[in-house]
């Protein structure tokens, strides 16, 4: 077990409420998939599938894939994907008041509204790797072993790519090479909690405040000369 760790309904849940909020305080969202970012002096231009956008100012917040964008600015973002696993029983029959970490198997198990959640691991395969279905079958192996009464009809297996850098801090920085343009990306296997205080720390960079951020300024990475 865990002392004072808190739980959500589901991320989906959460992301999902913030978009919903977001777009009712006025928020446009258009849905493209973003080839190239281009700065000039006083605009930024966002190119994907045959469009173009123009803005002041750029926040690139794309987990693991950052650093791609990134790198067509000049930045140097020591990002990695980092692959996790899980499996979601919507008709466990069973739910858990607390979340259970198993560590000495680098698992955790957590009850949604989704369903009872199994799933865990760190696996540095790349950017581009395929799921493995043998972790998928070790960790039903590990959550039927863990719960005998476990219903596992109707499991979904999923797997996803958190970025995380060398220092497990986060990126939350204005661009080295760029102006105008933000970073907020590297936040490993703590997207969730550290939402809210990356985002107050980004409206600050937004708003001109120098300071904000220190210790998560990309320029703790810049490559020496």
């Amino acid at each position: 077990m865990s002392d004072d760790w808190g739980a959500v309904t589901d991320p989906y849940d959460v992301v999902t409420n913030l978009f919903q909020a977001a777009i009712g305080s006025g928020v446009e969202y258009r849905r493209a998939s973003v080839e190239e970012i281009h700065p000039a002096e006083h605009t930024i231009t966002v190119k994907g599938e045959g469009q173009a956008f123009s803005f002041d100012k750029v926040v690139i917040a794309c987990g693991a894939h950052t650093p791609l964008l990134a790198r067509q600015i000049g930045d140097h973002l020591p990002i990695e994907a980092e692959g996790g696993y899980n499996y979601t029983y919507p008709a466990s029959g069973l739910e858990l008041n607390h979340p259970l970490i198993l560590a000495d198997r680098g698992i955790a198990a957590t009850s949604l509204s989704s369903g009872l959640r199994v799933g865990g691991w760190a696996v540095f395969a790349g950017l581009n790797s395929e799921p493995k279905q043998a972790y998928f079958d070790r960790i039903e192996k590990i959550a039927e072993r863990t719960f005998p009464h476990l219903c596992t009809q109707g499991g979904k297996p999923w797997s996803g790519l958190r970025p995380s850098t060398p220092d497990s801090v986060p990126v939350i920085s204005r661009s080295a090479r760029a102006k105008g343009i933000f970073y907020s990306a590297g936040h490993g296997h703590c997207g969730l909690s550290l939402a809210a205080a990356s985002a107050e720390i980004m409206l600050e960079l937004l708003r001109g405040n120098q300071q904000a951020g220190q210790p998560f300024a990309i320029d703790r990475f810049e490559r020496p000369g």
